[in-house]
């Protein structure tokens, strides 16, 4: 059974507000150490990304639909071609857009489509759906803690050493909203932005 709009909204608006509050704490201890001069390199190559981020996505992708229809039919334009490019070599069910459960084979995909834009991205390197977009692409940059996993800062926008990221490394999720989200969606399968959002919420 879909959840309720208003509950599932509700628990993604928190899972959000905790993710952005952990960051900007993040970013404050880094000062001038972190700097994101709007490299586009976090935005190549397909990933995993949670069924919560692929039903985020559309709900973005249907508000752009509303005020700019034109800007919305690019995305999927683009979103097609992905899928397109992947051909036979996604991992995955093509008719759900659900990845598989082999994970060297998924990491072969993403070696293979490592330059692939993301359908998001648009000229001048701007995220058509950048208040919607998933949690990974949210904590990329600074020292981060994912489900008691320490994650290194990204080399291109942090400059200080070992000891500031250490200090500065904030925990994302710790209350696991997310977990939450998901057994409200009732899906718990990966898949990739292309297919994200292109697939219908079941």
């Amino acid at each position: 059974m879909r959840p309720a709009r208003g509950e599932a909204e509700a628990l993604d608006a928190a899972l959000v507000a905790g993710y952005d509050a952990a960051l900007a704490r993040a970013t404050q201890c880094c000062g001038p150490a972190l700097r994101f001069d709007g490299c586009p390199a976090c935005c190549l190559g397909p990933f995993p990304i949670s069924a919560a981020d692929a039903w985020r996505l559309r709900r973005g992708l249907a508000a752009l639909a509303a005020a700019e229809p034109q800007r919305a039919e690019a995305v999927r334009t683009r979103a097609r071609a992905a899928i397109e490019a992947f051909g036979d070599e996604f991992p995955g069910d093509h008719a759900s857009g659900r990845l598989g459960p082999d994970e060297a084979a998924e990491e072969t995909f993403a070696e293979r489509f490592a330059s692939l834009r993301c359908p998001a991205l648009e000229q001048h390197d701007r995220c058509a759906l950048y208040a919607s977009r998933p949690l990974a692409c949210r904590s990329y940059g600074p020292p981060v803690r994912i489900a008691g996993a320490d994650l290194p800062p990204c080399e291109r926008c942090f400059a200080g050493d070992a000891a500031l990221a250490e200090s500065c490394r904030v925990a994302l999720d710790p209350e696991d909203r997310e977990a939450a989200l998901l057994a409200a969606l009732g899906e718990t399968r990966e898949t990739v932005i292309a297919f994200a959002l292109l697939q219908e919420d079941r």
